[in-house]
């Protein structure tokens, strides 16, 4: 299943799960209006169906509704890591204490979904798993009773999740 970033967004959200302010916009004149819905400042986001978006200049912030415009202009023009965006997710800025990595995908030789969290964002998360695995915790859960609170906390501890952490966090991921 291939979901853009506002797609996935917005299941979150239908499940209680919280995320920023955003508005999808087809053309560049519609991040200057979400912009300024925004507060004045955004993060303009193609929306791809790729991986490695941000350092192929596909995220960037807009510090003004004209900066936006003119960031949108730009992304719906080009093609991005060869392949047309249609569609840029403008988002309200939010402040990033910390950033943390949580995946849940199917494990095909095992026939179970692995669940993989890491303190280490999720960036580079495949050259996090490379240099340091001890950084990427990973749990498989039986398909039968799915994901337990017993796998969440021990993802947080193979993590080295600072424990004051773990109460939200496991609620995120419940």
């Amino acid at each position: 299943m291939n979901l853009y970033e506002f797609q996935g967004k917005q299941l979150f959200q239908k499940f209680g799960i919280p995320v920023p302010h955003s508005f999808v916009i087809i053309k560049p004149h519609e991040a200057q209006q979400a912009c300024v819905k925004l507060g004045g400042k955004a993060v303009l986001k193609v929306q791809v169906h790729k991986g490695g978006r941000g350092k192929a200049g596909g995220v960037k912030k807009a510090d003004s509704p004209d900066e936006a415009l003119k960031i949108a202009g730009s992304m719906i023009l080009n093609p991005i890591l060869g392949e047309r965006v249609k569609y840029v997710l403008v988002e309200e800025l939010v402040p990033i204490a910390r950033e943390l990595y949580l995946s849940i995908g199917l494990d095909r030789s095992l026939g179970r979904n692995i669940a993989i969290f890491s303190t280490k964002g999720g960036m580079d998360i495949e050259e996090v798993a490379r240099t340091n695995p001890k950084d990427v915790a990973r749990v498989a859960a039986d398909p039968n009773i799915g994901l337990q609170d017993f796998h969440i906390r021990r993802l947080m501890q193979d993590a080295n999740l600072p424990t004051e952490l773990w109460k939200s966090v496991s609620a995120f991921v419940t």
